[in-house]
């Protein structure tokens, strides 16, 4: 999977609406906002690891996870902005 390709819908009066094709992916936008929220809470934090664990490969773990939910994102955006722009 690229994380970073974005979806090019055909506008096209057979199919979804221009408006109803934007508004999707702005509403996933927004609940993966609260994601990313969520998911910054539960940084690896060192006072976890006193005593055991590897703080460094979780933290590096942590990394990899959120950068993927920045990069659908970011390319939520991209996709709307198409959309929003495109004219066929």
């Amino acid at each position: 999977m690229s994380t970073n390709a974005i979806m090019k819908p055909f506008v096209n009066n057979n199919g979804t609406s221009r408006e109803q094709l934007v508004e999707q992916r702005i509403a996933t936008r927004q609940a993966l906002n609260e994601t990313l929220e969520y998911h910054r809470a539960m940084a690896p934090h060192g006072r976890d690891y006193q005593g055991g664990g590897d703080y460094e490969r979780d933290r590096k773990v942590w990394m990899e996870r959120h950068t993927v939910l920045q990069i659908i994102y970011q390319a939520l955006e991209d996709e709307a902005l198409f959309i929003h722009r495109e004219e066929y």
